[in-house]
């Protein structure tokens, strides 16, 4: 059976102080006539219906625990509260759910805060920026028209400095390779073939297998090279 609410227990007692009989108050509200018995004698005895004080569900972590918790997470400012669960559950075989964690260092005023991303504005970099932005508050549209607003953004005309740009810089190494990788083959080939036709015998076969080879390292070098210059 549900549990009785407080604003039922009212009712009941009212009836009850109004002269019904127990019988008849059990009949109307649909009552047990044990629970209307308990109405009336928790008035009598604390003055009130409503439901007395209960100690709660115990606490999963000592005080000791939760210094140590506290602890952890101001030694390492970037621990996850998942991690600290898991931490502490292979550490003291106890469970601890990532909210219990939460709540520990909520009590003891710790928040959770993502890292800042962007440039460390000292006091010096603030007071150049205000002096930049009062200098140029009288400024109008066609000065104004001469300034490119980057965005904080990175711009490298002469070289890659590896930011931005990548899936164009591969292709472009790739293209690289393939061509050289192409001519060198192609000029072996033709020096292989000059050679054998000039009747060089076994020498022009040495020669021909020496181009080769030197056209493989210089494609191993030049492969080298560009992921050298990409990375």
């Amino acid at each position: 059976m549900s549990r009785l609410s407080e604003v039922d227990r009212h009712r009941a007692l009212g009836l009850l102080q109004a002269g019904f009989p127990i019988s008849e108050v059990s009949l109307r509200m649909i009552l047990n006539r044990t629970t209307n018995f308990r109405v009336r004698q928790r008035l009598h005895e604390t003055h009130t219906v409503s439901d007395r004080p209960r100690s709660g569900r115990p606490r999963c972590t000592t005080q000791r625990q939760d210094r140590n918790l506290v602890r952890n997470h101001m030694n390492n400012r970037f621990l996850s509260a998942s991690a600290s669960s898991r931490h502490t559950r292979e550490r003291n075989n106890q469970l601890m759910s990532p909210n219990t964690v939460r709540r520990r260092l909520s009590t003891s005023g710790l928040r959770a805060r993502r890292p800042y991303i962007g440039p460390i504005l000292t006091q010096r970099l603030r007071h150049r920026r205000t002096l930049w932005a009062q200098e140029h508050a009288a400024w109008d549209r066609i000065q104004w028209q001469s300034v490119v607003f980057s965005d904080e953004s990175r711009f490298c005309i002469d070289h890659a400095d590896g930011h931005g740009g990548g899936k164009e810089e591969k292709e472009c190494s790739s293209r690289i390779i393939v061509v050289v990788v192409v001519v060198v083959v192609v000029v072996a080939v033709v020096v292989a073939v000059v050679v054998v036709v000039g009747g060089g015998g076994g020498g022009a076969v040495v020669v021909a297998i020496a181009v080769i080879v030197v056209g493989v390292v210089v494609v191993v070098g030049v492969v080298v090279f560009l992921k050298d210059k990409n990375s």
